[in-house]
């Protein structure tokens, strides 16, 4: 029998341990300082932390159109919906990736989402691509609702979308 995985919002206590997952992910994801987490998380609608065996295993952090974001992506949406909840970022470990924990933590995110959001909004990379992060939002439901090139055209993203109510 597997150790259970653990969905729960994240503490200032996992801070550390998910800015040192978060770095690791780079460039799938962007660099974040942990005051900049900080802040996200206080922006925050949802930010759940998968926990497995006594580890931070992964994290999900989300914010809605009201969000104090700047970020390129974000302020895409943001023009694009009205209202809508965005995934700045998904991050499981290496070593605990094809145990569900992606999953778990999306299914934690829609919990948490009002009933009035209709759309759920993120984006994958296509320069430098992460096919993997692609096939599995595209397996979630996700669609290509746009694209964008970013930092100066050192990176392109496609823009995605999952309709969660009519």
């Amino acid at each position: 029998m597997g150790t259970a995985i653990k969905i729960r919002q994240a503490t200032d206590h996992d801070y550390e341990a998910i800015h040192a997952l978060n770095e690791l992910a780079v460039p799938h994801v962007n660099s974040i300082s942990i005051e900049d987490l900080i802040h996200l998380h206080e922006q925050s609608i949802s930010f759940g932390v998968a926990h497995l065996e006594g580890h931070v295993a992964g994290y999900l952090l989300a914010l809605d159109q009201d969000g104090d974001y700047s970020s390129m992506n974000f302020q895409w949406f943001v023009r694009t919906y009205p209202v809508f909840t965005y995934v700045d970022r998904i991050v499981v470990s290496s070593e605990y990736r094809r145990r569900g924990i992606a999953d778990l933590l999306y299914t934690h995110l829609i919990t948490q989402i009002p009933d009035i959001c209709p759309v759920l909004t993120c984006e994958v990379n296509t320069r430098p691509a992460n096919p993997g992060s692609m096939a599995f939002h595209t397996t979630l439901g996700f669609s290509p609702v746009g694209e964008q090139t970013t930092e100066q055209g050192a990176k392109s993203v496609c823009m995605l979308a999952r309709t969660l109510r009519p």
